[in-house]
């Protein structure tokens, strides 16, 4: 009689807890996972649904897919923080200054992977992650689908965007497995066209895709001549005319064991020559990852579409939680610089549940709203106006000393790198170019009156980079309730 008791009473409380699962999941309003051109839902999340507007009347050749990933956002930046540690790295250079709001408290100032990352804290996670903080021209091309489009990609594409680089040359020298010195005569951006088009990339993703990964050309990736000492046995293994130009399975504790292993792969796959390695690595991406739903920079970084073959989160090309920005800047100025941004583009923009009613904010960098007239006010050189608020952001336009330029946004603390950082736009005649300078050389203008009168936004305001709402760009949504200053300079 009593077991008969007990086995009511488990079933019984199995079935509370099975109508409380049912009950859960009916209160709870999921989307499921959908790719879409649909844009009207997008009115359920006002800040991206201003800027894709913007973006698509400034230039009405580009679509726009949704991605609702089905994920939650909280859930998300778990995944991509604390669940792996690794998972998410900056470089050591951004966290100086604001140290513990760059970097994981948990982890601290403990560098990882080759001595030269940090583990990235929630914040910074989330604010790389939050698509309403990019969305716009500078980085939009973060959100690129990266097929290959013979309507818009071409070899001088290509040279454009190896120009000043190691790889900007019209023949490739480089060294056999014997050690003797070779010639191939095809120029980077040949080859590189060549592995696109084949394997239906974008040869422009392909192209920043390795100044990303090699730099300036020293890695020993590339030299083509490796010698590998092992720190137990002490066994050298010596890896002559080898190339991995995409560090494709390069991963470790130490740059001798990450070199190495990418060797290791670069020889597997007979990968004897820049051309093969080029080639091989275009086919490594199309198989893995473009192929794959992770067919943007956003999605190889940030791997959150679970149509993927892989599972979540793991699969992901890098670990650097700033590298889909620091790419599309890159083909941002290769297209502005051939003239195609007007061109027929397609992004993919995802979305989460329960994503925060405010854009995530950027680590440690307070700024305020202050629109005034500055001087340049170097010694020696033009004043170089940058992507992001940092030297180690691409340069979008030298300004002559003595040029009266426009300050839209004030830094109110040192940022990244030991300076303050404000927001301005220059206009060079042409064109209005939004980007960022040290404000030590800002002069004042001391004859210039400022009004700065706080004003309360009723509702949601797009800041514009000119006046009026023809032939003019958002370069901020402010959601209602933000404090504001205007005077007569201002763009709202």
């Amino acid at each position: 009689m009593n077991k008969i008791k007990k086995g009511w009473k488990i079933i019984l409380a199995l079935a509370i807890i099975f109508y409380a699962i049912i009950e859960v999941l009916s209160n709870t309003n999921v989307q499921a996972r959908e790719r879409t051109d649909d844009l009207s839902s997008l009115v359920n999340y006002p800040e991206i649904y201003a800027n894709v507007q913007e973006l698509k009347t400034a230039h009405p050749n580009w679509n726009f897919t949704i991605l609702y990933t089905g994920l939650d956002w909280n859930n998300v930046i778990a995944n991509e923080t604390t669940v792996l540690h690794t998972r998410s790295l900056l470089y050591y250079t951004l966290a100086t200054g604001n140290a513990m709001d760059w970097v994981c408290p948990e982890c601290g100032l403990n560098l990882k992977e080759n001595g030269n990352w940090y583990c990235a804290s929630n914040k910074t996670v989330s604010y790389y992650m939050d698509p309403r903080n990019w969305l716009n021209e500078d980085y939009i091309f973060a959100f690129e689908t990266l097929s290959f489009n013979e309507k818009v990609h071409t070899i001088e594409g290509v040279k454009a965007i190896l120009a000043g680089s190691f790889m900007d040359k019209d023949t490739i020298s480089f060294l056999n497995v014997e050690g003797g010195t070779e010639v191939l005569n095809k120029s980077y951006a040949q080859v590189i066209y060549e592995a696109g088009k084949i394997n239906n990339i974008s040869p422009y993703h392909l192209a920043a895709r390795i100044r990303q990964e090699q730099g300036n050309g020293g890695s020993s990736l590339i030299s083509g001549n490796y010698t590998y000492t092992d720190t137990e046995t002490g066994v050298s293994t010596t890896y002559l005319g080898y190339y991995n130009y995409f560090n494709v399975a390069a991963s470790g504790t130490s740059s001798p064991e990450i070199i190495k292993r990418g060797l290791e792969k670069a020889k597997s796959s007979g990968w004897t020559n820049p051309e093969y390695s080029i080639h091989g690595g275009a086919a490594f991406l199309k198989g893995g990852y473009i192929g794959n739903y992770q067919d943007t920079l956003y999605l190889q970084k940030y791997h959150v579409d679970s149509a993927s073959k892989y599972s979540l989160y793991n699969h992901q090309y890098q670990q650097n939680v700033s590298a889909p920005y620091t790419e599309s800047t890159e083909v941002y100025e290769a297209y502005a610089g051939l003239g195609i941004l007007d061109s027929s583009f397609n992004f993919i923009i995802p979305i989460y549940e329960n994503m925060p009613s405010v854009a995530s904010e950027r680590p440690g960098r307070k700024i305020s709203l202050h629109t005034e007239n500055v001087v340049v006010n170097t010694q020696y050189t033009p004043l170089s106006i940058r992507s992001g608020p940092s030297i180690n952001y691409s340069e979008k336009a030298k300004v002559p000393k003595g040029t009266t330029i426009v300050r839209i946004e004030r830094a109110e603390q040192i940022d990244t790198d030991g300076r303050y950082w404000d927001r301005v736009a220059y206009n060079t005649g042409s064109e209005v170019i939004i980007g960022y300078a040290s404000r030590e050389y800002l002069q004042d203008v001391d004859t210039q009156e400022i009004v700065n009168e706080p004003q309360t936004i009723g509702a949601i305001c797009n800041l514009r980079n000119g006046p009026g709402t023809t032939n003019t760009r958002v370069q901020r949504v402010l959601p209602a309730g933000t404090r504001s200053y205007s005077n007569r300079q201002d763009k709202l």
